[in-house]
């Protein structure tokens, strides 16, 4: 049987110019052999290769590997020496297994050469002590226009710019998963409205390469990649070249280690149960061959992928905070490695990033080797909540995009907006951010594609076309038109303002919008102008139209115009048409004050937590607590306080809380015992930051000091409550032995009182001041008939429970 090894040089869809020849070495005739490792017939390339463009190298390669994906068995990797001497090594990895045509494994080797001239190259076999290399080839990488890759840009580094020093601003949304054909009818449309950027997930259900066996893929299992699968993101990668779509590809995803949260645990192959080596989701992070494992798999991606200068960055993880028993210190160090592993291996120096949904690891995100941090937001109000996220993430110095948005994260809620109302608020407001980026919806399948909803971006790709952030220091600006309706959102440097107007009755979301829309008009006055001559264009924000412009003359530092639009927004710039001027201002627009930021940054409730007069046995008697004031809580939902509100107190003796409440309500009800759905009955939940450190980057559950304990009233008299600690990354969904609980039914609810014990909630830190903590209460009505539709829940503090930045700041006395 005949085995031939062929060198291809593939220039990715861009045509070379006609008369440059490559230029290479005679052909090897004869096979290159070290014991049974054996390459044969290299063949130089027959075609040139443009800059930035496809260099890959074909090879048949025969050995005694028992797993050819396995580097550690077997590697192949090809040396390259650039025009200007600098040495590249890229990792080579197996395109096709040998069969009864063909005794030999393919390997292919993909690179892309960033400098125009003569390339020098090696093909380079290595299997258990054995190597062979290939005579040296030469090629010719002609000069082209393209770009090259992305990095952050090294002028500012807030944003991002291609390898040739243009800038890029990302606008686009996430495609996660799709059929091959659906990436390549969305993916047109998107690059044919503007969009320049998406996000793909490497799931079991998308393009896995490494998974469980079952339905005729992953015939190989841990360790062994399903070919089809790669195939299939080849052409998604692709059809992002075709339409100018730079991909931030996700290399894990949160379901495959959880076993609650879009479980995958059960089909994981890392899964002892399916015949990995990991007990636990968590055993992921540290047991060191899924570690092994790990680094072989992202070797494979890089050496398959990495070559796209469309691949904009690997995201090393989807919510990972989502996990099963998620920490923050295995989270660190596996970040570590894998992002040092990346470096090592990638030759063409894509970006990393990584992301999560409720608690970001700052530690993570400091990394010099992450190169931008994400944010994930689901709420109506993305508006003030962008706000809020770009002023958190700013002292970290690095592009901020946000990864993931919409109303709500269940299927169905987003896709009740058939016009887009959050995806177009979401995409305005982040773009008056001096942020690296724009802001992705997350919703593709059920708003986005099915809606048509594309115009939405082109209108904001055409507003954006020749701005460069990077050359402008950007101020944001918030404030209200006189009647507190119109909002305003904006950015303004010396020479150029950028303002987006809205509705805020409209926008981002309302039940109820008006039936027709609100026109809007009046004047925009600015002030520290600089004066001279300026040019005001008002902008159409869904047709990306300029509706109109005027010139307008700034005098005494200030300048105003009017404007009108038929509703819900509109934008404007306000460019500067003069002369430049040394230390010329920032304009500023004169507003009514409205501040956009999230609720946790409001003012937070302070109440003294009084000295206990005495002893406190805990036996829900409620005698014992005359003479400490009790907090009334009401619902403010319409519902009767007669069958769902609370009023509870706090006291301490130093080294324990005592908690009694209270609970009017007429029906209790009791169905789940201690367990994760104890929270579906009527019970009360005490959340307590018991070091008073919670903060954006350390919250719950990953903060070891902030507890959950969800108390459940026992319906025998004399009975002990059920209890259950939610949240927290040592006792989640466990009892608290150190938790001391009674609880009593009287004729129109219950009380539940609770001693909890401050040295065993904290553990062994040292306070710096040990007598504030953060506090919160809050009761759930458990549903009559069973339906979660029909449960309620009633909080003392705040919007959110979970974020203990919004909860009561307690003062021992």
């Amino acid at each position: 049987m005949n085995s031939i090894l062929s060198a291809l040089f593939v220039a990715a869809g861009i045509a070379c110019c006609a008369g440059l020849l490559a230029s290479c070495t005679t052909p090897a005739s004869h096979p290159q052999t070290a014991g049974s490792l054996e390459l044969v017939n290299v063949q130089p390339p027959a075609d040139q290769v443009p800059q930035y463009g496809l260099l890959e190298i074909e090879a048949l390669v025969r050995s005694a590997a028992k797993n050819p994906f396995d580097p550690d068995d077997i590697a192949v990797h090809a040396t390259l020496i650039s025009p200007s001497g600098k040495t590249y090594s890229c990792p080579g990895f197996v395109s096709a297994l040998a069969n009864e045509e063909r005794d030999a494994d393919t390997f292919r080797v993909r690179f892309s050469p960033n400098e125009p001239g003569v390339w020098r190259w090696r093909l380079v076999a290595e299997s258990h002590g054995q190597r062979v290399e290939s005579p040296e080839f030469k090629t010719t990488c002609a000069k082209s226009d393209a770009r090259g890759g992305l990095r952050v840009s090294r002028a500012n580094p807030l944003y991002f710019e291609f390898e040739n020093g243009s800038f890029f601003y990302p606008i686009g949304h996430n495609v996660c998963w799709n059929s091959t054909e659906q990436y390549q009818d969305q993916f047109a449309k998107m690059g044919k409205h503007g969009e320049n950027w998406s996000r793909i997930w490497i799931a079991a259900w998308n393009c896995e390469i490494e998974w469980t066996p079952r339905d005729g893929m992953y015939e190989g299992g841990l360790g062994r990649y399903e070919l089809r699968q790669a195939e299939k993101l080849d052409a998604i990668v692709r059809a992002a070249e075709a339409n100018g779509l730079y991909l931030q590809l996700v290399l894990h995803e949160h379901c495959r280690l959880s076993a609650q949260t879009n479980p995958e645990w059960h089909n994981n192959p890392y899964n002892k149960a399916r015949g990995g080596m990991c007990d636990a989701p968590h055993d992921f992070y540290t047991h060191p061959e899924a570690r092994r494992l790990a680094r072989n798999r992202l070797r494979y991606i890089i050496a398959r992928w990495g070559y796209s200068s469309h691949i904009m960055a690997w995201e090393l993880f989807n919510e990972v905070d989502l996990t099963d028993n998620f920490r923050f210190d295995t989270d660190l160090a596996w970040h570590k490695e894998m992002i040092s592993f990346i470096r090592a291996t990638d030759p063409h120096g894509r970006m990393t990033t990584t992301s999560y949904i409720s608690n970001p690891n700052a530690k993570v995100y400091r990394l010099p080797e992450v190169d931008y941090v994400m944010s994930h937001v689901y709420m109506p109000d993305v508006i003030s909540y962008f706000s809020y996220l770009n002023e958190l993430y700013a002292p970290f110095g690095k592009p901020h995009l946000i990864g993931e948005f919409g109303r709500h994260t269940a299927d169905g809620v987003d896709a009740q907006d058939k016009t887009g109302r959050v995806l177009h608020s979401g995409i305005w407001a982040q773009f008056m951010q001096p942020a690296g980026g724009n802001a992705m919806s997350w919703w593709w399948y059920d708003l986005i594609d099915p809606n048509d909803l594309y115009y939405h971006f082109s209108a904001l790709a055409k507003f954006a076309e020749g701005i460069d952030r990077r050359t402008r220091h950007w101020t944001p600006e918030t404030g209200a038109l006189e009647s507190g309706r119109e909002r305003v959102l904006a950015i303004s440097s010396p020479d150029l303002v950028l303002i987006w107007l809205y509705d805020s009755e409209i926008l981002p979301w309302s039940e109820n919008p008006p039936a027709t829309p609100h026109p809007m008009s009046g004047v925009l006055r600015f002030d520290r102008v600089a004066d001279g001559p300026w040019v005001i264009e008002q902008w159409d924000t869904y047709k990306g139209e300029m509706r109109s412009t005027l010139s307008a003359e700034a005098s005494g530092g200030k300048i105003e115009f009017p404007f009108s639009a038929p509703g819900p927004d509109i934008a404007f710039k306000l460019r500067f048409d003069g002369e430049p001027k040394p230390d010329m201002p920032s304009p500023r627009p004169i507003l009514a004050h409205w501040d956009p930021r999230h609720p946790v940054a409001r003012e937070r409730t302070r109440f003294s937590i009084p000295r206990a007069p005495g002893p406190m046995p805990v036996n829900a008697d409620l005698e014992k607590w005359s003479g400490i004031p009790m907090h009334e809580v009401a619902p403010t939902d319409g519902r009767s306080p007669a069958d769902h509100s609370f009023r509870f107190a706090v006291a301490h003796d130093v080294e324990n809380l005592y908690v009694i409440a209270q609970v009017t309500d007429r029906e209790v009800i009791r169905r789940n015992g201690p367990g994760g759905s104890l929270w579906k009955d009527d019970c009360v939940e005490l959340w307590v930051d018991s070091r008073f450190d919670a903060d954006a980057f350390n919250n719950m559950p990953h903060n070891p000091g902030c507890w959950q304990f969800v108390i459940a009233p026992s319906l025998e008299p004399g009975g002990k409550p059920d209890h259950t600690v939610y949240r927290h990354p040592d006792w989640n969904d466990r009892q608290f032995p150190h938790l001391e609980t009674a609880s009593r039914i009287t004729e129109d609810g219950y009380v539940i009182e609770a001693r909890l014990p401050l040295n065993d909630l904290r553990g062994p830190v040292l306070m710096v001041n040990p007598h504030v903590v953060g506090f919160n209460v809050s009761t759930c009505d458990a549903s009559p008939t069973g339906d979660q539709k029909d449960w309620k829940h009633l909080l003392w503090q705040g919007e959110h429970e979970w974020d203990g930045r919004e909860w009561g700041v307690g003062v021992m006395e």
